[in-house]
């Protein structure tokens, strides 16, 4: 992908462009959006990465979520020329900021100076701004995290029957330990070991994102088809175990080229 380590907008749709249509669009288009920062609320004009606004804000109904409704009562005072001035009813714990801070943690682009934006001064004003930026984001993600928890525990309570069975599915992750599979009929994602991909030895091509069998040469990326069968699963630790059924057959004793990787 362009860009290096800083992408930019185009470059994402880039590489969207070259594999619209075909098998892989699905596959790729999660993993660049595992790629992409979560975005956080904030007084500060940083525009959207996602959809390449220079400005950007919500406007949709402000029963949805609070950061809404603080928008609607900002246009609100726009519209009765009265500037609406935000109050922080309770002080955030440090819990909240440390979380925040912890999430934030390893963020590669800086923000624009705050020259760049009209609520930047250092007033009381401004600061409850920021104050309610950081406490919507963290309580959006407390949201997801739990939504995607009880997700997770779903899927796993209903692949529970589904021990022994096979699926058809699609490789959605690659790692050095192994991959994960999507199963396409019911959109359960789970893992394969690296030794359950089959007889071969396979060595991670970190540059690719890619496993290469030692001896029979195979790929598998992103995007690849698996048959997968349902080998176990932890409801405690919401992971679902697959193993490989279309399992090539060896050809030749078995064998790997340079250092084993356990």
């Amino acid at each position: 992908m362009g860009g290096g380590s800083s992408p930019k907008p185009a470059d994402y749709e880039a590489v969207m462009a070259k594999v619209r249509g075909t098998p892989n669009e699905e596959a790729v288009q999660t993993a660049l959006l595992r790629s992409m920062q979560r975005a956080v609320y904030s007084p500060e004009l940083h525009g959207h990465f996602g959809l390449a606004y220079p400005a950007y804000t919500h406007f949709t109904s402000p029963i949805r979520r609070y950061p809404d409704l603080l928008v609607h009562r900002t246009i609100r005072g726009i519209l009765s020329r009265r500037r609406y001035k935000p109050e922080v009813a309770v002080s955030p714990s440090d819990l909240l900021n440390s979380e925040f801070s912890l999430k934030q943690k390893g963020k590669k682009k800086e923000a624009p100076k705050p020259e760049a934006t009209p609520y930047a001064r250092p007033t009381a004003q401004h600061a409850a701004w920021e104050t309610l930026g950081k406490m919507c984001s963290a309580a959006e993600r407390r949201a997801d995290e739990a939504s995607y928890d009880v997700t997770a525990w779903l899927k796993c309570m209903y692949m529970k029957d589904f021990i022994g069975r096979g699926f058809s599915g699609k490789v959605t992750g690659v790692t050095p330990n192994g991959v994960y599979v999507t199963l396409d009929d019911l959109f359960v994602e789970g893992f394969i070991r690296v030794s359950n991909l089959g007889w071969d030895y396979y060595f991670y091509n970190s540059d690719d994102c890619l496993l290469e069998g030692s001896a029979s040469g195979e790929v598998i990326r992103l995007g690849t088809p698996l048959e997968a069968q349902v080998a176990g699963v932890d409801v405690d630790l919401r992971r679902i175990d697959f193993e490989r059924r279309d399992v090539q057959r060896r050809k030749g004793p078995r064998r790997w080229k340079g250092e084993p990787r356990f």
